[in-house]
């Protein structure tokens, strides 16, 4: 059985949780697949429903230390998905969660896959996380593109 997981900043809100939780569903129900979430934030309230057969991991990080907050969620998000064991990581979020992704996978074998659910003219708009996206789809599995034109951006 393989092993997916998906990580996301939390599961309520947007587009890019919706669609989430939604490829969390269908694909917990092919028995080929095991299906993890792992998410930084959790809400008891306004979260999308996932199926029972999908494992769900939150990342809750407390500190007012931006920096403190980033390491350990790095090192949180390592000793999870190490324990999980993947075949896949795939994420649909921003390029701040992605980074993440990135950070605390350096040096280790995974599939990574990504998704650019924005304009990429527009988005993001800081030269720094245009680079980092540059950098997280050179060397991701494969980014999935919403458009054409995001497609032929890259």
């Amino acid at each position: 059985m393989k092993k997916l997981v998906f990580v996301i900043h939390h599961l309520y809100g947007g587009g890019a949780e919706r669609i989430t939780a939604a490829l969390a569903n269908e694909l917990c129900k092919n028995d080929n697949y095991e299906v993890h979430v792992v998410k930084f934030l959790h809400s008891e309230s306004c979260e999308y429903f996932l199926d029972d057969k999908v494992f769900c991991h939150s990342i809750n990080i407390k500190s007012s230390n931006r920096i403190k907050a980033i390491i350990y969620r790095c090192k949180k998000l390592r000793k999870t998905i190490d324990a999980i064991d993947p075949y896949c990581i795939i994420s649909l979020d921003s390029i701040r969660i992605i980074s993440t992704i990135i950070a605390a996978m350096v040096g280790r074998k995974r599939s990574l896959v990504l998704s650019e659910r924005n304009d990429p003219r527009s988005h993001p708009s800081s030269k720094i996380l245009r680079f980092l996206r540059l950098f997280a789809y050179s060397i991701c599995n494969g980014v999935v593109f919403q458009t054409n034109e995001a497609k032929l951006f890259f």
